[in-house]
C-alpha cells in the first residue's frame, strides 16, 4: 500500500473512532432541571405600583443559582439560597389587571389581580334622522374607551373615546344602513379598575 494510501486510511479511522465517541457521550445536563411541585408564598391581590415580596421554593437542585422572575415582561434577577429558594422583591404595574410572575425556564408561577373587574354599563343607542348617538358609563377613573361598531356589509367603525371624569362619555356615528349593530366597548384599565370582557351590545337601527 502506498504512503499516501496509509495515511487516508488512518485519517478516516480518527474521524470514524471521533465520531463514535461523541455518539456514546452523555447529553449535558439541563441548566435548569425540572421543579417537582414547586410552592409559592405573596400577596394574590395588591395594589397598583406597589412593590410586592413573592418567595419561590424551587428545590435545593437550585441552590445557588441565578435565577429570573418575570412579571409583565419586566425581569427581576435573583439568586437561590442554599435551601432552594428564591425571594424577589417585584414592582407591580400601575394598571389594574390580572398578571403572572413566574421564574423563567421553570414551571414555578403564580398570579397576582391589581384592583377591580368591572365592566362599561349603561350603554345607550339612539338614532336621529343619518347619525346615532352611543352613551355609556365606565368606572370612575378610566380615562378612555375602545369602541367597536360593526353592522353587516360595512366595514367596523374603531374608535378610541375619551371618558368625563364622571365616567361618562358618548359618541356619534353614522347609522345610515339599517340592520342590527354590534356594540363592543372595552375601557383601557386604570389603576383600580380592569376589564376581563368586553361589554357588548346589540342594537337594530
Amino acid at each position: 500500500m502506498k504512503l499516501s494510501s496509509i495515511a487516508k486510511a488512518a485519517t478516516a479511522a480518527v474521524v470514524a473512532g471521533g465520531l463514535a465517541f461523541a455518539a456514546a457521550a452523555p447529553a449535558a445536563q439541563a441548566a435548569y432541571p425540572p421543579v417537582v411541585n414547586p410552592t409559592v408564598s405573596g400577596p394574590a391581590a395588591a395594589k397598583a405600583g406597589a412593590t410586592a415580596t413573592y418567595s419561590f421554593n424551587l428545590g435545593t437542585t437550585y441552590a445557588g443559582k441565578t435565577v429570573t422572575v418575570t412579571i409583565n415582561g419586566k425581569k427581576t434577577t435573583v439568586k437561590v439560597g442554599a435551601d432552594g429558594k428564591v425571594t424577589a422583591g417585584i414592582k407591580l404595574p400601575k394598571k389594574a389587571g390580572e398578571y403572572t410572575i413566574k421564574v423563567d425556564g421553570t414551571t414555578a408561577k403564580t398570579t397576582v389581580t391589581i384592583g377591580k373587574a368591572a365592566k362599561v354599563k349603561k350603554v345607550k343607542v339612539k338614532k336621529s334622522g343619518k347619525k346615532a348617538t352611543l352613551t355609556a358609563t365606565a368606572p370612575k377613573g378610566v380615562k378612555k374607551v375602545k369602541v367597536t361598531i360593526k353592522v353587516k356589509g360595512k366595514k367596523a367603525i374603531v374608535k378610541t373615546v375619551k371618558v368625563k371624569k364622571s365616567g361618562k362619555f358618548s359618541y356619534k356615528f353614522n347609522a345610515k344602513k339599517k340592520g342590527t349593530y354590534k356594540v363592543t366597548l372595552k375601557f383601557q384599565a386604570s389603576a383600580k379598575y380592569f376589564a376581563k370582557k368586553a361589554t357588548v351590545k346589540k342594537v337594530k337601527l
